[in-house]
């Protein structure tokens, strides 16, 4: 028989000297004042030191903190070892089950709802580890809500933080170096086909070689597409709206606009681009602005070859950064920046402009 011990009214008892429970005992009730426990069990060998067995819908264990304010621990497990588990939950279900579920009864009034799991990471460690071990589709984390509910959130990620952090990190190393094609997911979005309900659709697709495809539209708050591009001179020198144009004394590099019906338009420093292209991902130059190239983008003009109205042409100034209507037919062809797309009588302004590059 395994010896298991009892530590109750702060003595140590082992459990061989302690009578075997009967199935027909009623329950026995500890009671205690100490700051540490109330009973103790050591197991010295490799079984269990508690072990609740229920036939019922009950729970085997239940851990209850009664307090209704301050921190509180329901059930509390502690390891030291560097592969041990504080709490572990297993279904050995073949479908359904759960080794461990969270509930939580908060509202969603200004006090704030609940978390039904909540992980704490600190010194660097994970507050909620999900792991799939098999390759028959296990999930590692899933993240479901009821439709029913009040804005209901499957997965989120929140940072508090003044500064830094990532709310959500997604990241896949099958690549080819480890046996990958290089062209593995890390970020999937599907949905039931609407044809066939039981069959997902995917929607959207991220890979490792970074590509993005989806099925859909893309949608973004920016009005046009912009390159990035490097400027001559001081970067702040330059604003939202300015006509630019190539610098032909260096390679890749634009420069204000000095020049009437100039050939060497390229386009308009672009105020809210829907998509910057010639960017390394979190790594824009100091020297970079967005060039929009394609789009509606606010332009700089003035009227000093004649009153501007909607479907005018525009051409470059001699003013720097700005454009002008343009109205010598010989000079036009190759100097054409867009199309005005809002008036401006007289004086200098800015109003939206349909970049056209002829």
């Amino acid at each position: 028989m395994k010896v298991l011990s009892l530590v109750i009214g702060g003595a140590l008892i082992s459990a061989a000297t302690l009578a075997v429970a009967q199935t027909t005992e009623t329950p026995r009730i500890f009671t205690g004042s100490n700051s540490t426990q109330t009973v103790q069990v050591q197991q010295q060998g490799t079984g269990m030191a508690i072990k609740g067995v229920t036939g019922s819908n009950a729970p085997a264990i239940l851990g209850q903190a009664t307090n209704t304010s301050g921190v509180t621990y329901g059930l509390w497990g502690v390891v030291s070892s560097s592969q041990g588990t504080g709490v572990r939950g297993e279904s050995n279900a073949t479908t359904g089950g759960a080794g461990v579920v969270g509930i939580s009864h908060g509202t969603t009034d200004s006090t704030g709802g609940g978390s039904g799991v909540f992980g704490l990471a600190m010194g660097g460690g994970v507050g909620i580890h999900g792991k799939a071990a098999s390759s028959d589709g296990s999930i590692g984390v899933l993240g479901e809500a009821d439709p029913l509910d009040n804005l209901p959130i499957a997965v989120m990620g929140h940072i508090t933080a003044s500064c830094c952090g990532i709310a959500g990190l997604f990241q896949n190393d099958v690549n080819p170096a480890n046996g990958g094609t290089g062209n593995e997911s890390i970020i999937v979005g599907q949905t039931a086909d609407p044809n066939n309900p039981s069959t997902p659709k995917i929607v959207f697709n991220l890979t490792t070689n970074g590509n993005l495809s989806i099925t859909g539209h893309f949608t973004s708050g920016g009005a046009d597409f912009a390159e990035s591009v490097a400027v001559k001179g001081v970067q702040s020198s330059y604003a939202a709206g300015d006509v630019l144009v190539i610098d032909d004394t260096s390679q890749r590099r634009l420069a204000h606009t000095t020049q009437p019906y100039s050939t060497l338009v390229a386009g308009i420093y672009s105020t809210q681009p829907g998509m910057v292209a010639g960017v390394s991902l979190g790594k824009v130059p100091g020297s970079h602005v967005p060039l929009a190239v394609v789009g509606i983008v606010p332009c700089k003009v003035t009227a000093v070859n004649g009153s501007i109205k909607a479907g005018d042409l525009l051409v470059t100034s001699a003013k720097p950064g700005y454009a002008m209507k343009g109205t010598d037919p010989s000079r036009i062809p190759g100097a054409i920046l867009g199309k005005a797309l809002q008036p401006l009588p007289n004086g200098e302004g800015v109003i939206e402009v349909l970049v056209t590059l002829q």
